[in-house]
């Protein structure tokens, strides 16, 4: 059987393995054989990793070049598999119906981890290989028409997965230099403006950006501390729209009534909650932390501009604002 064309079998096996894992390639048994149908909660990590970097620079290299690459991904996620189907033969389920479905995951998952193997030996034999970033930035093969995306079989472990592919490249050809990309695309947030004082006879002085923030105050009394409060409130505005922008274009799911934020009691950085499910950006942000009610009044804002929009956000007491963030950083 040839890789690019798989038979009914394990066309079978695939259907049932879509069935259960959904969009979700990173169904486990564990999940399987506790018949849970909900993934938990994850780290969203909106940067482009390491091996997206890899492959968007060697896809202007010879097909030579993408074949080691995907020599190398096939192998490592070959041996992904095979260690989560060790992990499962030892697996001891608690009833009939968790049962069923963990040897319905046996089934399907073995046949993929067979289709696997056929399609690395195939690239051996030099069968023709393209690849490609798919829009969650996850790296894509086809082999022989057969489509093979780099997503090992446990939820939490891609990044070890990638670091895999990617050390064992890198120890072969050289990617020095290459990952200062990585630094150069870490923030879409436009940093440039500045933001200017608003004065008017008929309310008091406002200080407003050219993204629509505008934080109201009494008067201009320590000014110079209330710029400052003010443009770290902004930094902060812009670098979450920023990372919500990037979440919802690789298909993330973002469920707005239930954005909040969360200290992380490890570091000193945030848990950025943006669905029902649990999934979180890990960002540092102390001023919106400091100020739950902030978060929620900038709702509105952070919806329209992760959406590419203009929607202008007026906060009235910046005067407050100023005494809790400035008390917080004493």
């Amino acid at each position: 059987m040839r890789a690019g064309i798989p038979g009914f079998y394990t066309v079978l096996a695939r259907v049932l393995l879509v069935a259960m894992i959904g969009a979700n390639p990173g169904f486990s048994f564990a999940q399987s054989a506790e018949g849970s149908s909900h993934a938990p909660s994850r780290e969203i990590n909106t940067q482009p990793s390491r091996l997206a970097l890899l492959a968007e620079h060697l896809s202007e290299f010879e097909e030579e070049d993408i074949r080691e690459l995907g020599r190398i991904a096939l192998f490592e996620l070959i041996y992904d598999y095979r260690l989560e189907l060790d992990r499962a033969d030892g697996a001891v389920s608690r009833n009939r119906k968790s049962r069923n479905k963990l040897n319905q995951w046996r089934y399907a998952t073995n046949a993929y981890f067979l289709q696997l193997q056929e399609t690395y030996h195939a690239l051996d034999r030099g069968a023709p290989i393209a690849m490609q970033l798919d829009n969650q930035q996850r790296l894509l093969f086809v082999v022989e028409g057969y489509p093979v995306v780099i997503s090992g079989p446990r939820i939490g472990f891609e990044k070890e997965l990638e670091h895999r592919i990617v050390e064992q490249y890198c120890g072969t050809y050289i990617c020095d230099g290459l990952w200062s990309s990585l630094s150069d695309r870490g923030s879409a947030a436009d940093h440039s403006d500045s933001g200017v004082w608003v004065l008017s006879q008929r309310h008091g002085p406002k200080f407003e950006t050219g993204d629509g923030l505008s934080i109201g105050f009494q008067n201009l009394s320590d000014r110079a501390q209330k710029e400052r409060v003010c443009m770290g409130v902004v930094m902060e505005l812009r670098v979450l729209a920023a990372a919500l922008k990037r979440a919802r274009e690789t298909g993330e799911t973002l469920e707005w009534p239930t954005l909040n934020i969360r200290a992380m009691p490890v570091d000193r950085m945030h848990r950025i909650v943006i669905n029902t499910r649990g999934d979180y950006l890990k960002l540092y942000l102390p001023g919106l932390a400091e100020s739950p009610e902030l978060l929620e009044n900038a709702r509105p804002w952070l919806r329209s501009h992760s959406n590419g929009g203009q929607f202008k956000l007026e906060l009235s007491d910046g005067e407050q604002l100023v005494r809790r963030l400035s008390a917080k950083a004493r």
